[in-house]
């Protein structure tokens, strides 16, 4: 048996003492303890691997007690490879399912943005991810140690009934988004956190900008609103300019490690995300009313150049006057980008008018939901796609065996980003004027499939079927191209095998009495002309 000398036991325990905050709840391992809890034992196990090793290949004997130096190794393999490459692998299979839960019930918060919600409205919007009720509470007591919801006093009940559901207040700072750390938005919109998570000048005491006490770092008392001016601090956390907090002083306190960072959704859950120390709550991704309507041709080289600096992903659709590509025409066509949403009014431009941006959209990854309708149609106006994503082809590739799954833009957006779409608007008059309604739907069809991607992305990864997704989206372009050209046929080889099916009493293969070819022919030739299938 190996044992540790004086030191190498000491480097040990320094060890150990760096791993034990880490299982803690809200600890980089709080989610993987099965793991975590293994991993000083493995520390050890190395440990004597690199002692051994040393020994026999310096000629000494190996069973001399472990020194420092190895243990020290051991701990820098464990710390700096083993827990980073864990967090990955485990989150990749998604194998904390309480922060799997908590962020698919923080996408829905963002989405929709709720000033509070109860338990069973959050159920009800997700309760295709959830069994039961209470299989929420551990995401929510999650976010919650977050400081990204918090909950409200249960009213009283009174009388028989039903009793009220739990209800919870959204963190108005957080912006529908934000890195989830212990100090994130409280202190850049005024949501003071309990009393608990910062008393006596801790790291959560960055809320002080509502107390009262100069560096005490205490809680302010709920609700204090009374715009005094510069709040006091504790000395880790910085001053940051917050003009956007009505109501509330002019400079809040903040912890110069933990504000809310910008990026959609629940981007950043456990990681230091970046921000600016001057401005701790960034604004949100911009709503679908600053949607801009283009029906100028002056504005495409605009809409153009916008595409081309994003440099990243476009989610496009189109609104059409009918369902037919061969007849029916584009009124809109919708582009999403990172920072804008794009209306362009095709009726009013003129289809020649959109080469520029048909030429910046061949250059970027176009994505999209059900691009097999509305490609044939760009196709028609002289667009060429480059790379294409399919939101759709995604959700069925990731979804296959599924048979209770449905892949409409609707099921994607409640599924994948916990957002309630309207469809009632895929039914309007796009032929006739537009009104507000009519353009806040269509910009929400561009850029839903922008904000699904990148979780169907992660989830193909997770299941290894991003090949097979490629495979789908490379086929796609064909297919379009397919559904405007036509197939042509060899009429004279065609009208032979009609031919060769026909019985002896001149019926067609629709009733052969003798059993069919494994692939039956087309019973009959067209009369005369060019076949085309359509």
């Amino acid at each position: 048996m190996l044992g540790f000398d004086p030191g190498a036991d000491a480097a040990f325990r320094a060890f150990e003492a760096e791993v034990e905050p880490l299982l803690a709840p809200g600890g980089a391992l709080g989610g993987l303890a099965g793991w975590g809890n293994k991993l000083c034992g493995l520390c050890a196990r190395l440990a004597a691997g690199f002692h051994v090793a040393d020994a026999v290949g310096d000629g000494r004997e190996w069973a001399a007690p472990i020194g420092a130096g190895a243990v020290t190794r051991a701990a820098r393999l464990c710390r700096d490879y083993l827990v980073p490459h864990a967090l990955a692998a485990f989150g990749l299979m998604g194998a904390d399912a309480k922060l799997a839960a908590a962020r698919r019930v923080w996408r829905w918060v963002a989405a929709n943005r709720p000033r509070e919600f109860t338990k069973r409205d959050c159920f009800n919007a997700l309760r295709a991810h959830f069994e039961t009720v209470d299989q929420l509470q551990p995401a929510l007591d999650l976010l919650e140690r977050h400081f990204l919801v918090r909950a409200k006093a249960a009213p009283e009940s009174r009388g028989r009934g039903r009793r009220p559901s739990p209800a919870y207040e959204v963190n108005p700072g957080a912006d529908g988004g934000g890195d989830g750390g212990p100090n994130s938005a409280y202190c850049a919109r005024g949501f003071p956190p309990p009393p608990a998570a910062g008393a006596g000048g801790a790291p959560n005491s960055a809320y002080c900008a509502h107390a009262s006490g100069a560096g005490s770092g205490a809680p302010a008392a709920p609700g204090l609103r009374d715009g005094r001016g510069t709040g006091t601090h504790n000395t880790q956390n910085s001053a940051a300019a917050d003009p956007g907090a009505a109501g509330v002083g002019e400079t809040r306190a903040h912890n110069t490690q933990n504000s809310a960072a910008a990026g959609s959704f629940a981007r950043g859950w456990g990681e230091m995300s970046a921000h600016n120390t001057q401005n701790s709550a960034v604004p949100p991704p911009r709503p679908v009313t600053a949607a801009e309507l283009v029906s100028g041709r002056d504005d495409l080289a605009a809409v153009a150049a916008a595409v081309t600096a994003d440099g990243g992903p476009v989610g496009l659709d189109t609104e059409t006057t009918g369902l037919d590509h061969s007849r029916d025409r584009v009124r809109l066509l919708q582009l999403a980008t990172p920072r804008s949403t794009f209306l362009i009014d095709v009726f009013a431009v003129g289809p020649a008018a959109l080469a520029p941006v048909f030429e910046a959209l061949a250059r970027a990854e176009v994505v999209g939901h059900n691009l097999g309708f509305d490609l044939p149609f760009l196709m028609r106006l002289g667009f060429t796609p480059g790379r294409v994503v399919d939101t759709m082809l995604a959700s069925q590739v990731l979804h296959a065996g599924d048979l209770a799954a449905r892949h409409g833009l609707r099921d994607v957006a409640a599924r994948h980003l916990g957002l309630t779409l309207e469809k009632e608007l895929q039914q309007a008059d796009w032929a006739g004027p537009l009104t507000r309604d009519m353009l806040a739907y269509a910009a929400l069809d561009a850029e839903v499939p922008l904000r699904a991607w990148p979780e169907l992305a992660a989830g193909l990864e997770a299941a290894r079927l991003t090949a097979v997704a490629e495979v789908e989206f490379a086929a796609l372009p064909c297919v379009a191209w397919t559904a405007c050209r036509g197939v042509a046929l060899d009429r004279q080889a065609w009208q032979a095998l009609a031919a060769a099916t026909r019985t002896p009493s001149g019926r067609g293969c629709g009733r052969r009495s003798t059993p069919r070819p494994r692939t039956a022919p087309p019973c009959s030739a067209p009369a005369t002309g060019t076949a085309r299938m359509t």
